[in-house]
């Protein structure tokens, strides 16, 4: 945990009070950072009632000071570097501000490097995962294609040799040609009986 205290380096900004006084009171801003693991806490002190905020406040914390001028803001610490913020304060128009720096623990920048260490493994991990499966599937791929142009002999299909070797009936003879459309075979054969077209 470090603490650190800014203030501003001139209040040139005045504040007029109701019409009751004339006298001009000046805006007073002050804060103290406490830098915790996961947030800093920013604590300080200005006019009562002034609005304080983070930047515009508009994606950082903003409250108002109490009756005392006292405020807390809270800044979340998302990542290892040194970052500057502005706290601002306004009232009846006027405007201070003051710019911290907010460093982050040993703590937290330890456990930072080790989250990412262990996100970036999982990464490779699930990246060595996908290739391996898209190289599973480029193979797979691979071979269907070449068994749908291996050219069918009885050497490399035994189903295609049984049917040769076997009397089957024409249903078998007719479900080997269903299932293998458009397939070249190759088999040893002959001409048992060759006519010659007359005319």
């Amino acid at each position: 945990v470090s603490y650190h205290t800014f203030e501003t380096k001139d209040s040139s900004n005045p504040i007029t009070t109701s019409s009751e006084s004339e006298e001009p009171i000046e805006l007073d801003l002050s804060v103290e950072i406490e830098v915790l693991d996961d947030r800093a806490i920013i604590t300080g002190i200005t006019n009562p009632n002034a609005d304080v905020m983070i930047g515009k406040g508009i994606f950082g914390d903003s409250t108002q000071a109490d009756s005392e001028g006292e405020f807390t803001l809270i800044e979340e610490i998302t990542n290892p570097e040194t970052k500057t913020i502005t706290i601002n304060a306004k009232l009846d128009g006027q405007k201070e501000s003051v710019d911290i720096n907010i460093t982050p623990t040993d703590n937290f920048v330890k456990q930072y490097k080790e989250q990412q260490a262990i996100e970036e493994a999982a990464e490779a991990e699930r990246d060595a995962a996908e290739a391996e499966k898209k190289a599973a599937e480029e193979a797979k791929q691979k071979s269907a294609e070449e068994e749908a142009n291996k050219i069918i002999t009885p050497e490399n299909t035994p189903e295609f040799a049984e049917l040769l070797e076997s009397h089957a009936d024409f249903e078998a003879y007719q479900a080997f040609a269903d299932k293998y459309a458009d397939r070249i075979i190759a088999f040893d054969g002959n001409i048992a009986y060759l006519s010659k077209p007359g005319n």
